[in-house]
């Protein structure tokens, strides 16, 4: 699981997370320590070994960084409702 910050700009810490099968999960926060069920707002991450989320570009919505076996570092951008733009290759080597 990795944690995300704020991915549902409810001012609650959310948490993701990635299947077997690569499929990405949201757990939204509910503010008080527990999360509500899990909501599937991605797939195609079978692979990744590395995530972090953080407001990437300043927008104030938390955004995915993933990188994947082969060192490829990507770039998702978040919606602000759970969901993210399609990835977008930032930089390689890693």
């Amino acid at each position: 699981m990795y944690a995300a910050g704020d991915v549902t700009r409810d001012g609650k810490a959310d948490i993701l997370s990635i299947d077997s099968k690569g499929d990405l999960y949201l757990y939204a926060g509910r503010g008080d320590g527990t999360f509500a069920k899990k909501v599937q707002t991605g797939n195609g991450w079978k692979g990744y070994d590395l995530a972090a989320g953080a407001d990437l570009d300043g927008d104030r919505i938390a955004d995915i960084v993933g990188r994947d076996g082969s060192g490829n570092l990507y770039f998702y951008k978040g919606n602000g409702d759970g969901s993210f733009a399609k990835k977008r290759l930032i930089a390689t080597g890693w």
